[in-house]
């Protein structure tokens, strides 16, 4: 009996291509009725992975269409950090069809979104090229000549391409619900601020996607009747999914989406669909990384080998071979890619914007950025290294461009006397300072507790564990600190202690010695107990929560952050507001962290349990300093409430602003010494003068 399956070619039976195979013999690729020269103008985009295929274009000698190039001044690495020479223009991964459509109509004005530019952190970025240009461009005029020119590039690339691949990455696509202009990532993961009213989730459906794809090679072919299309999927899994369902199913659902959408596309003159998605599953463990989702490099290299094999004509003059040293470099430009989709999962930690993965590498990646102006970019690297590779010099570094950003772009106050809005008051039935626990803590908790009631004690900021380790930080602080003055004050490359190097004419120099004198080190004098403590807020959330109640991401003091140590010995302690320094028209937060348990034998804070909305006279009413606010003034405004000394656990915390009037709390019992941190937080748009920024 003959049937269709009895005359089957090899290639499509299962048991005589696959069972049993090496990897390096299976060859699901059927090649396309015609052949990619090496005179083709060769135009790629899409997700991730396509950058992988455009890196071995280029190695195998075929003419990689490029029509926005970076200056010929600009350092290889600085340049694709901003998106030069990964693909024809900067217009970055695409990881959508409706992205492609969007990008070829905004080029030839079909299309203008509403949403067309976000400003924040004195930054302008685009919408729709959210990490193109790191730390945003410097002023609207630059975005808007930036983007003319990027237009034109597109419009030359699309118009003059003889080949266009396109890898097809994910159908979930964050859209603007005024005119459905599609985004690359969710607004407010790269840049931006999501807002539910104004962004929602669409995840494309198979028709959708052909329909886009139909649509974009419709418009194309019109100005470019030659252009031919090879259509791939990429393998990679989704990092994160907007949908209520499990990782692994919304990308099987994606993928298949996109498949299929290949499919019916590849089926049409001039197009073709190579199977690297199907390549690279076929291997599993072997092509993919620990994680099951990154390709490794034997994965990737199989795919190009297939692809050069089947779809390349051979007439390329392929680069030189990498000397034997360098070949973990060279392996590292096929595993490493610029990938915004990694940023809706920060648990992995992934290296940003392809930057290296080496201390002595990061090292010189970040002397680059800095002598660009791109310190963002350099303490990201840094930041990323560092959570690999416990190094000194990453740390010294890492704070050194932490100063150095605000130096590069100062903040201007731009805000009115008081805040925009009134904090509603959720302890409205509470006397005196209300008390929360760490997970009840939000920016609306924040504003109610300091703006209602003068401060916010929040329980368990930090386990006791964390307490203890912050707390022997400190302590080794302090030691490194006395060591350094001992050793003559030369040369100390220490990383618990390495002063900041500030500018001969910055008048916050002269506190140093008196906060070093009183049982204090500065947090920017310990680089590393500077790195630690901002990985702990940013990993418990707590960064965030200070932007949410500032309205725009904070700076951390340098004059006013410190690790402190107070000695069982002290006898007298002044009450004071610190706005009596630093001025009252600002935005600040303090986080007072008790390392130790503090208020019985150690000693703590006693307060004014009120909220104070003026600075206070200073230097009378019994004060012993003119700085200080005299203790007949705290009586006259405590009234019969009185003042307050709470009891802290080690991990426990004190939120509280500028007018919060305080001072050190002496116990009867007093027996062992205190530590704690204090970390001084502002709004860059609304800093004391005098006070010194770190970019956090």
């Amino acid at each position: 009996m003959t049937h269709p399956y009895a005359s089957a070619p090899d290639r499509q039976r299962w048991s005589r291509t696959m069972a049993g195979r090496e990897l390096a013999a299976i060859d699901p690729v059927l090649p396309p009725p015609w052949r990619i020269g090496s005179e083709a103008k060769i135009v790629t985009a899409g997700s991730c992975f396509a950058q992988h295929v455009a890196r071995h274009l280029r190695d195998q000698g075929y003419a990689l269409f490029e029509t926005e190039p970076a200056h010929p001044l600009m350092p290889a690495s600085l340049a694709e950090t901003y998106g030069y020479g990964v693909y024809a223009a900067r217009y970055g991964n695409i990881y959508t069809s409706r992205q492609l459509l969007q990008l070829w109509r905004r080029a030839t004005g079909r299309m203008q979104p509403v949403e067309d530019c976000w400003q924040q952190d004195g930054g302008w970025f685009d919408p729709f090229r959210p990490t193109i240009q790191p730390g945003g461009f410097s002023s609207m005029r630059e975005y808007t000549e930036d983007r003319r020119q990027h237009f034109a590039a597109v419009r030359r690339a699309f118009s003059e391409m003889d080949v266009f691949v396109f890898t097809l990455g994910l159908t979930e696509c964050w859209v603007s619900r005024l005119d459905g202009a599609a985004y690359p990532v969710c607004p407010g993961v790269a840049a931006g601020r999501f807002d539910a009213e104004r962004h929602e989730l669409v995840n494309l459906g198979v028709q959708e996607v052909v329909e886009d794809l139909r649509a974009f090679i419709s418009e194309v072919r019109a100005i470019n009747p030659r252009l031919r299309l090879i259509l791939t999927v990429s393998p990679v899994p989704l990092a994160a999914t907007a949908e209520s369902q499990h990782v692994l199913a919304a990308t099987t659902y994606s993928k298949s989406v996109l498949r299929v959408a290949a499919e019916t596309l590849a089926r049409q003159d001039g197009a073709y669909y190579f199977p690297a998605y199907e390549i690279i599953t076929a291997g599993g463990g072997e092509y993919l990384a620990p994680d099951r989702r990154t390709i490794l490099e034997p994965g990737v290299r199989r795919v190009m080998e297939l692809f050069s094999h089947h779809v390349l004509d051979g007439t390329g003059s392929p680069h030189a071979l990498p000397e034997e040293n360098d070949f973990l470099s060279q392996s590292r430009r096929f595993v490493d890619v610029l990938c915004d989709e990694q940023r809706l999962d920060p648990s992995t930690g992934e290296l940003p914007m392809n930057a290296p993965d080496s201390p002595d590498a990061a090292l010189n990646f970040a002397d680059a950025c800095r002598a660009q102006g791109h310190h963002d970019e350099a303490i990201a690297c840094l930041t990323a290294v560092r959570r690999r590779h416990q190094d000194a010099r990453l740390e010294r570094l890492l704070a050194t461009c932490r100063f150095e950003a605000y130096q590069a772009r100062v903040p201007v106050s731009t805000v009115p006397d008081r805040w925009a809005g009134d904090a509603a008051d959720r302890f409205e039935h509470v006397e005196g300072i209300p008390e929360v626990q760490a997970g009840e803590l939000d920016a609306r908790t924040v504003a109610a507790g300091v703006r209602k009631h003068g401060a916010l004690l929040v329980r368990g900021l930090f386990d006791t564990a964390t307490a203890a380790m912050l707390a022997d930080g400190v302590k080794r602080s302090l030691d490194a600190c006395q060591a350094w003055h001992d050793g003559g004050q030369g040369e100390f490359p220490d990383t618990w202690y390495s002063r900041l190097a500030l500018p001969a004419d910055c008048e916050l120099g002269v506190a140093r010695p008196w906060v070093e004198g009183n049982g204090g080190v500065w947090l920017a004098d310990s680089p590393r107990m500077l790195y630690e403590l901002t990985e702990l807020l940013e990993r418990r959330g707590i960064t965030r929560v200070v932007a949410d109640y500032f309205g725009e991401p904070a700076m951390m003091s340098v004059g006013k952050s410190t690790l402190r140590c107070v000695p069982s010995t002290i006898r007298a302690s002044d009450w004071h507001q610190d706005g009596a320094f630093m001025g009252a028209e600002i935005r600040s937060l303090n986080i007072w962290m008790a390392l130790s348990s503090c208020g019985v034998e150690a000693s703590g804070l006693e307060v004014l349990p009120q909220r104070v909305e003026r600075i206070l006279p200073t230097g009378s009413h019994g004060a012993s300093f003119d700085w200080s606010v005299g203790p007949d003034m705290v009586r006259q405004v405590a009234g019969a409430g009185g003042t307050w000394t709470p009891q802290f656990e080690p991990g426990d915390a004190l939120l509280f602003d500028h007018f919060f009037v305080h001072r050190t709390g002496i116990p009867a019992a007093i027996s062992r010494d205190r530590y704690a941190i204090e970390s001084w937080f502002f709004a860059p748009t609304a800093y004391p003068a005098d006070q010194v920024p770190l970019r956090l």
